[in-house]
């Protein structure tokens, strides 16, 4: 793969064992983008990185010289201002646990970065999480600063609910598991960690599935609704 290179100080680089295999691919990549005057120092500049970096930080490196080298980036066509490329797929396992993918534009994405910066770095030189473990952690964070905003939308004059299902006995006893309107399950422990943090408003249903008693936590009432 070296041997493909041009460059004697790229071939010696890999031949002494400082370039991986990912290290080529980063320096083949980036070369290939940069502009042919700027080659030769973003050659320098990489091979003194990889001394020190591993090939995923010595990518981010190489990113950030292509921006600095073409700061303006592409003028975006007028589809692209109108309708930028965004897509988000959730899906929910079967242990309630969610995977999230998707993709979002670029100026988006830097918004995103600035959230999740502050919030992802180690809490001390003790913190053992990876960086996608603080990166986790961080956008869980956001969501909590998101639901909690005054700007948070609402949908039929409320708020964005959860609607959780289980026995009385399953509650009290913190056993099972409770169905969660729309699709998946939680755990009693985190139906109860989040009824904690959030205005509860407890149904309990007679015969038929009827309603029979609701009331938030101050108290109970029956209703009309509970007769039919």
């Amino acid at each position: 793969h070296a041997e493909l290179f041009r460059s004697r100080q790229i071939r010696e680089a890999a031949g002494a064992g400082v370039l991986s295999r990912l290290h080529l691919n980063v320096i083949g990549k980036t070369l290939d983008e940069a502009p042919e005057v700027d080659r030769d120092k973003v050659e320098a500049v990489l091979l003194e990185n990889a001394v020190e970096f591993d090939g995923a930080r010595l990518k981010a490196i190489g990113l950030r010289i292509l921006q600095l080298l073409d700061q303006d980036g592409k003028a975006p066509d007028d589809r692209e201002l109108a309708r930028p490329e965004r897509e988000l797929s959730v899906e929910t396992r079967r242990d309630g646990s969610v995977v999230i993918r998707g993709r979002i534009d670029a100026e988006a994405g830097a918004g995103l970065e600035a959230l999740l910066s502050p919030l992802a770095k180690p809490t001390s030189g003790k913190d053992s999480r990876t960086l996608v473990e603080r990166q986790g952690d961080a956008l869980v964070e956001i969501i909590g600063m998101a639901a909690a905003s005054e700007d948070l939308p609402v949908e039929g004059g409320e708020r964005p609910h959860l609607a959780l299902t289980m026995s009385m006995a399953e509650f009290e006893q913190r056993k099972a598991t409770a169905r969660i309107e729309g699709g998946g399950v939680l755990n009693v422990h985190s139906v109860r960690r989040i009824g904690c943090d959030s205005k509860v408003m407890r149904v309990i249903l007679g015969r038929g599935r009827r309603c029979w008693m609701w009331g938030g936590p101050g108290g109970r009432s029956r209703g009309r609704s509970g007769r039919r």
